[in-house]
Formats: structure tokens, sequence, C-alpha cells
């Protein structure tokens, strides 16, 4: 009883619908932060093809999201504007802050005597260098007197020196005190630096779920499949900050999609063992998607010899069909996990554990004549002629 379905399985994954696709970013737009404007031009960036621009919107949303997160207040330096300065790398500002703190605190003291001494070339260098690491962690006042003394140094100001240099050990003093009073040990290297108040504690990244999954349908789209992977990754570890906790689902079908793409790629390269791999991962995403479903064993406890799934079509009340067949939520959540799961199984000869995934396919009503044919194939090689018999019954449930 060979079928030859795998056409079939590629169109239908083909033409899957993309979960939540009616949702979009803009319907959940706060325009008062800007991460979500980012998002949604990345949005727009996406449905018009160009992905470059959406993939360089979707990272500054990424970036705009850690500024939005409440950060302890730091007398002296814009935290703000030193970590969009970095990046939004929360780990290359905390290092910029320690290495501040360690390389500046003579600074002020090696400039003054520097100019007293008529090493002149040298107080210029050392104002240049704290004028673009202060610039760099925010430090905007400490900036804007160093900015002056060193042009001061330059012209050869001698007049004013003095007032500019208090005026920089006064703003210097400030920041220093500031990240002294940060109660933290930062890692360098292999040491650890214990017992030094030196750097910002900022533990915690903000997830933007949305935006890693955005990203990984275009990695997807341009088959980066690990960058796609990897973003699905991130995806998962911030879904509990997801504005429709639904969207999981979105995310998981596109991982499947991604091992069936990769399992194909393997195939048309003869790669068995790759093949293998990739088209058991797809698999089992589809059975995590299935796993959700509490319909799968609905039934077990009122019937007392297992669920729907479990279940010979036959012994399935006509309520419990009626029931499932209106279950539109559960159709575009699981209806396609458990065709493709039945039409994978059945591809592989493996048709009597097929059965179960195509049975609640079509009792969603999901793909269901192709469900049905299936279901057909097999009841009639296991000659179920109750099962067949439930088949052309329950067609005038669906009209």
């Amino acid at each position: 009883m060979k079928i030859a379905i795998h056409t079939l399985l590629i169109v239908s994954l083909l033409t899957i619908l993309t979960f939540g696709s009616k949702v979009h970013a803009q319907d959940y737009m706060n325009l008062n932060e800007p991460s979500w404007v980012y998002r949604g031009r990345g949005d727009r960036f996406y449905r018009l093809g160009d992905y470059g621009n959406a993939v360089a919107q979707y990272k500054k949303a990424l970036v705009k999201r850690q500024q939005e997160y409440e950060y302890p207040s730091v007398e002296g330096v814009n935290i703000h504007t030193g970590l969009s300065r970095t990046g939004g790398s929360l780990d290359a500002y905390r290092r910029l802050l320690f290495i501040f703190r360690i390389d500046h605190a003579e600074t002020v003291r090696m400039i003054d005597d520097a100019l007293r001494e008529g090493r002149y070339q040298e107080a210029r260098k050392l104002a240049m260098n704290l004028r673009d690491e202060s610039y760099t962690i925010g430090a905007e006042q400490v900036y804007s007197d160093v900015a002056q003394l060193e042009q001061s140094i330059f012209k050869r100001n001698r007049e004013i020196w003095d007032s500019l240099l208090k005026d920089l050990s006064n703003s210097m003093d400030i920041v220093l005190k500031s990240l002294d009073s940060l109660d933290v040990e930062y890692e360098t290297g292999n040491t650890v630096v214990k017992g030094e108040k030196l750097v910002l504690h900022i533990e915690k990244n903000i997830p933007y779920p949305e935006v890693n999954l955005a990203l990984a349908r275009i990695y997807r789209d341009e088959k980066l499949y690990d960058l796609a992977l990897n973003q699905i990754a991130l995806f998962e570890q911030g879904r509990d900050h997801l504005q429709i906790p639904d969207t999981i689902f979105e995310a998981m079908y596109l991982r499947a999609e991604i091992y069936h793409e990769r399992a194909e790629v393997a195939r048309a390269k003869g790669n068995e063992k790759t093949f293998n791999r990739e088209i058991t991962a797809y698999g089992e995403e589809l059975d995590r998607i299935i796993g959700y479903d509490a319909n799968w064993m609905r039934g077990k406890e009122e019937s007392g010899f297992g669920g729907y799934a479990d279940r010979k079509l036959s012994d399935i009340p006509v309520s419990a069909v009626q029931y499932l067949n209106g279950d539109l939520d559960g159709r575009e959540k699981y209806g396609k996990a458990y065709f493709l799961n039945g039409a994978l199984r059945f591809e592989k000869g493996r048709y009597e554990s097929a059965e179960p995934y195509l049975k609640m396919a079509y009792l969603y009503g999901y793909e269901r004549e192709n469900a049905k044919e299936y279901l057909i194939q097999y009841y009639s090689a296991v000659n179920d002629r109750k099962s067949l018999k439930k088949l052309e019954d329950n067609e005038t449930l669906f009209r």
C-alpha cells in the first residue's frame, strides 16, 4: 500500500497559512515607545520584500527595547545614550564603564601636571582620549568640559586653563563617585575584580520576541537556516513578553518548515543521514505543537478507553465530530500539524501510526478532503468498514 504523497506534502507545507497573519504590528503599536516604531517600519519593509532595510529596522527595535528598560539612575552618566552607542550591547557597555573608571581616575590631574610642565601635546592627547571615551559612555557634562579644554590647549589659551580644569574636575568627580557607588563585580579575562564598586549592574536583557520571530522569517526566506533557528530560540526565551501569546505557534510552525526545507536539501544531495536527522526533527516539532492540544486526548474520561485520537472513527460520537469541526481556533492552531504529521508518517509507510493524526485533521476540517482520501485508503486496506461508513455519514454534518 505504497502511497505517493511527496508532492502533496510539499504543496501542503508551502500553502500553510502563516499563523497569526491576521494580526499586524501596527494594531498594537504604541508610538510613545520607539521600539514599536522601528518594528512597524521593519514590518512594512518586510511586506515590500526589502529584507535589508527590514533587518536594519528590526535590529534598531531590539536596541530601543533595551533603552525602554528603567535603568538605575547614575548621576553624570546618560545610560540610554551610552547604551545606544554600544549598539545596545549591555555587556559591552558594562566593560566600557569598567575601563573608564580604571583608566581615567587620575586623568584630570595628569592633564594639569602636563600643562604646568609645558608638555602640551601630551596634555592634549590625554584630553582627546577622555573626550572620546566620555562621549561613548554618555558622560555628557564631562564630554562638554573636556572638549572645551582640548580646544583651549590646541589654541594655547593659557588664561582659561585653570577655569576649564576646575569645571572638568567637578564633572569628573561626579561621574567617578557615581561609578564607585555601583555595587557589583566585573569579570575580565580570567580575573574577577571583587569588592570593587565599578560597574553598572544591568543583568537583564529585555526580550523582544516578536522582533526575533520577524528576523527568523527573513533568515528562513534567505535560506540562512542557522540564523533563523537562533532567532527562534531567542523568541522562545522571551515568550513571556509576547503581546499575543499564541504567536508561539507561528514560531513552532516556522521551525518545522525550516527542518523540512533542510531535509529536502539533503534529499536532493543524496545525503540520507542528514535527511533522516532533519525529517525526524520536523516530525518532532509537529508533535510538539500537537502536545498543546487538549483534544488530542479529550474524551478519555468519558469513554474510559482513550481520547479521540486513540478511538476508531466509528466509535467517536456525532457530538464530538460536531464539536471538533466547529473548533476554529483548534483548526488554525493544530489542524495543519495533524495533517502534515499524518502525511509524513504515511509517506514513510507507517500507515497505522498515521491514522490518528489524519483523523484529527479530518475532524478539525483542515485539508479535510486530502485527509479523507488517506483514511479511505487505510480503512480499505485494514477492512475497517465501520469507519468507512462513518466517513460517508459524516459528510452530512460537514455540509
